[in-house]
């Protein structure tokens, strides 16, 4: 839910399409609901009052937790038992990863194996093999993993980072303690012993999608219609666009023009509502110097 913060306590979920006609389906045996992952952070307060703290501090909330899957400890908490990602020797995978966290990017590797970038936010890309792929909050990215290792358990791991923590930071957080097991056919119901090796990380010059279609590739002439949102930050912790900051309005937006009282520009300010008109060239240009 993205109704204010209601999906950092938890009204969260994915949702996987899957593409009969995968230009990159040769690449891998095994792309189902077993290899959908998910990422998250999970905090012991409830996010409407952590909310209301940032405004009146300006101080990020840390999570109290990271989640893999829905599981995750945190630091003299229980030991519950990891999320568990099984796999065969011999066979590839492809891992839908999606981050649902309400603040924080994870870095995500699995000790001892290398995973092969393919996918991101529904575009399929140039393979790239490395070790480590970082992905931020909303985003969706597919690797493809060759179990081709000996028979053992293995950490999946995703550090949460990101964000301007708390000066004293969070005495119940350890980003390392956000794991899941990578359990190959054959091996104990243990945990890992592995080490995390480090190894190359994903960057972004290296993400080349296979679709190389640019309908409003620079060059292509002058737009029909140019936007310029220059984004700034006047007042801490709050944002504005164009000089302009979001207040809630007392009555849904959306139930004010379903009920047939009020259009879209009349509820908006002048200046923050463009009307653009279909099949044109559109510019929006976001300078980012302000923040």
């Amino acid at each position: 839910s993205h109704l204010s913060t209601q999906y950092c306590d938890g009204l969260r979920g994915i949702f996987a399409v899957y593409d009969p006609d995968d230009p990159l389906k040769d690449l891998y045996d095994v792309d189902d609901e077993t290899t959908v992952i998910t990422l998250a952070d999970w905090y012991h307060e409830l996010a409407p009052a952590a909310q209301n703290d940032f405004f009146q501090t300006g101080v990020v909330p840390i999570p109290d937790a990271g989640l893999i899957n829905g599981v995750g400890r945190f630091i003299g908490g229980p030991l519950v038992d990891y999320a568990v990602v099984n796999v065969e020797q011999g066979k590839r995978y492809r891992l839908r990863i999606f981050a649902i966290a309400c603040r924080p990017f994870f870095t995500f590797s699995i000790d001892n194996h290398n995973i092969t970038f393919m996918e991101a936010d529904g575009i399929e890309h140039d393979p790239v093999e490395v070790q480590n792929i970082d992905v931020y909050t909303a985003q969706r990215v597919s690797a493809i993993l060759n179990a081709n290792q000996p028979v053992d358990n293995y950490w999946i791991r995703a550090p949460p980072t990101g964000g301007a923590p708390a000066p004293n930071g969070n005495p119940n957080f350890d980003p390392d303690l956000t794991r899941a097991i990578l359990r190959y056919k054959g091996a104990p119901d243990v945990e890992p012993t592995t080490n995390n090796t480090g190894g190359p990380k994903l960057l972004d010059e290296q993400m080349h999608p296979i679709a190389q279609e640019h309908p409003g590739m620079l060059g292509s002439g002058d737009p029909d219609v140019a936007i310029v949102l220059n984004i700034a930050q006047p007042n801490p912790p709050f944002f504005d666009i164009n000089g302009i900051s979001y207040i809630s309005p007392t009555i849904l937006v959306l139930l004010q023009i379903l009920s047939g009282a009020k259009q879209p520009q009349d509820l908006l300010p002048s200046e923050q509502v463009f009307i653009v008109p279909p099949n044109i060239l559109l510019q929006v240009s976001i300078p980012g110097t302000g923040a």
